[in-house]
């Protein structure tokens, strides 16, 4: 399991060019923010700021207002976007990754483990 700060992948160290898949998940595990895109009742997309943390197996779990529209979106349905992108210069430039999918409530037992004082957390 990665952890923050650390690369997810063992290509970079090996003195190779990592996969995509392993450049997306550097990315996933070093940025800890990103653009959430939802749905709006009415099909526009909606794009907010978002925080998160990794779960052990990476996956994203997204730190939610429960009264957020955003929330809302996703409870309607929950199908999103997150885009992530380091701020720094000049890998702002050229890393970025776009992941796509479903949310899904956070079991009671995960959302202690991960709670950092919002009352609403979703997998990605």
């Amino acid at each position: 399991s990665a952890t923050k700060g650390s690369s997810s992948n063992g290509a970079a160290a090996a003195g190779t060019t990592p996969t995509a898949a392993e450049t997306a998940r550097t990315i996933v595990d070093l940025v800890a923010h990103g653009t959430l895109c939802t749905l709006s009742d009415d099909g526009l997309p909606l794009g907010t700021d978002v925080s998160y943390v990794l779960d052990e197996q990476g996956q994203p779990i997204l730190r939610l207002r429960a009264d957020a529209v955003h929330t809302a979106n996703l409870r309607r349905d929950p199908k999103c976007s997150l885009f992530v992108q380091p701020g720094e210069h000049p890998a702002r430039l050229l890393a970025r990754v776009t992941l796509m999918g479903s949310v899904e409530p956070v079991s009671p037992g995960g959302m202690r483990e991960v709670r950092v004082g919002r009352p609403c957390c979703c997998v990605v």
